[in-house]
């Protein structure tokens, strides 16, 4: 059955508060999405900043296909922090939706108010590479599907800038390919000059069940019970072994297939990774790792593996152990931290903590202060390596009392060390006004005639030494005398 390649899309706008504007396509699943602690657990990895803000990756100016985003880094432009290996291509680098030919939703969720102008959904051509950065030369310029926004921007329900304040969904018709693409959507905004890029990595699996006859593969390998994800190096003599699990528990007897780290090369997350995988295929009946094509054939790849089980195999979860060795070899990095007063001075609610840290090897360095109510009021990072640095971290909207300070080091082991300390932050000091009066001091000696205090909203005047006497205390002929009254001190007049 063949379907249409370009179907207009009937927009569906399901509210659920919040107005359009940074946003990231929700289902399926986008790179962005997967990328980020927002998304599914144990999926995309290692991408970077884009896993605190899947919803400001892929930001151009508007004009997809003519203009605005750069072939090759269509993902995030080059520059953007957030594009850490966002742009990276290859068949195995990116988790997959397994989807059909026919009837799609896609949901877009967002963050922020801005109107969409439209949506648009294009896809890779049938035979385009997979292991090359993705370019216009990769995509089917005419997109399959498009959706009128029509400046429509709905009315915040839970406020703005709320975790996912406004869903929107369209209902597309996915064009017919086979195997491995990518859906590439494009919003163009309404109220500025740009328009947001989200990759969607899928896996075709057969055609929907109203868009055809035929029958998708069903593989017996149905069940997934965790993922190999390499999260980090290893080094000789780490290792990494399985920890299987049944209804009943952990099970001994079915966990191992473990490998140890032979050198760097085999000790690089995504060849370990394989490894362990190839290990499992080879070793197992009721395991395999990997990646599933759409024959339902399943291969360990550089990268991360999904682990699969059988019905039968009673087997309900998977999960992987790093076993780290001790380097003996390998000097330990340490930090000190010194300098820290036992109190500062609280001038008009703020503060300046100075501190010197030092370390013994490379140390990437931390340092937090809390408040009384347990807030970060400062913070500062740094990296160093056999030397030492003096800090000063500014502090406002202090009050005054007790506080922490913390300083986390890591290695390049990643093992951490800390030190904590305490200080004070005493009474707000404000800084003398030039030119005004102070108030009356009953702890300071007046020395000299004719100084002048305040003391109950009045200025008052004394007439010769004093020390401890209020300046209402003694009467019209005190020490002290009101300023302009009719017996004032003479030598002050």
């Amino acid at each position: 059955m063949k379907l249409n390649n370009v179907t207009l899309a009937l927009v569906a706008l399901s509210i659920s508060g919040g107005a359009l504007a940074h946003g990231y396509v929700q289902s399926p699943e986008s790179r962005n999405f997967m990328c980020s602690n927002k998304g599914p657990a144990n999926t995309n990895s290692d991408c970077g900043n884009i896993r605190y803000e899947p919803q400001s990756a892929g930001e151009f100016a508007k004009g997809f296909p003519t203009t605005g985003a750069i072939d090759g880094q269509l993902m995030s432009a080059g520059a953007d922090r957030l594009n850490t290996h966002i742009n990276l291509q290859t068949a195995d680098r990116w988790t997959k939706n397994q989807v059909k030919a026919g009837k799609q939703t896609f949901t877009w969720a967002f963050t922020a108010a801005h109107p969409a102008t439209k949506f648009e959904y294009y896809i890779t051509k049938p035979g385009w590479n997979p292991n090359q950065p993705l370019t216009r030369e990769s995509l089917d310029l005419v997109p399959f599907c498009v959706a009128d926004g029509s400046g429509y921007q709905p009315v915040p329900a839970t406020g703005f800038h709320s975790d996912i304040n406004t869903i929107v969904r369209h209902h597309c018709v996915l064009p017919e390919r086979t195997g491995y693409h990518i859906v590439y959507a494009v919003w163009e905004v309404a109220d500025t000059a740009n328009a947001f890029h989200n990759a969607i990595d899928v896996m075709y699996a057969g055609d929907n069940e109203n868009a055809g006859d035929e029958t998708p593969i069903d593989s017996a390998w149905a069940i997934e019970v965790g993922s190999i994800l390499p999260t980090l190096d290893l080094a000789a003599g780490d290792g990494v072994k399985l920890r299987v699990f049944t209804a009943a528990g952990e099970s001994p007897s079915l966990s191992g297939s473990q490998i140890t780290i032979k050198d760097d090369r085999s000790g690089k997350k995504e060849v370990w990774a394989h490894a362990l995988a190839s290990k499992i295929n080879a070793e197992r009946n009721d395991l395999r790792a990997g990646s599933k094509s759409a024959e339902g054939i399943i291969n360990a790849i550089y990268g991360k593996n999904t682990l699969y089980t059988q019905a039968a195999s009673g087997i309900v979860r998977v999960e992987i152990e790093i076993q780290q060795a001790d380097d003996e070899t390998a000097a330990t990095a340490s930090f000190t931290a010194s300098g820290l007063k036992a109190s500062y001075p609280l001038v008009a609610g703020a503060t300046t903590v100075n501190l010197e840290l030092a370390t013994q090897g490379k140390m990437d360095l931390v340092v937090k202060i809390f408040d009384q109510n347990s807030l970060v009021k400062g913070y500062h990072t740094l990296t160093l390596e056999d030397r030492a640095e003096s800090i000063a971290i500014p502090m406002n909207n202090l009050k005054a009392g007790q506080f922490s300070l913390v300083v986390i080091g890591t290695d390049a082991k990643g093992k951490t060390q800390q030190q904590s300390f305490q200080f004070t932050v005493k009474g707000d000091e404000k800084p003398p006004v030039p030119g005004a009066i102070p108030a009356w001091d009953p702890t300071a000696t007046y020395g000299d005639a004719c100084t002048k205090v305040t003391y109950k909203g009045k200025i008052w005047i004394n007439g010769w030494w004093t020390q401890n006497n209020a300046p209402d205390a003694g009467g019209e002929w005190g020490i002290w005398r009101e300023e302009g009254s009719k017996n004032m001190h003479t030598q002050c007049l």
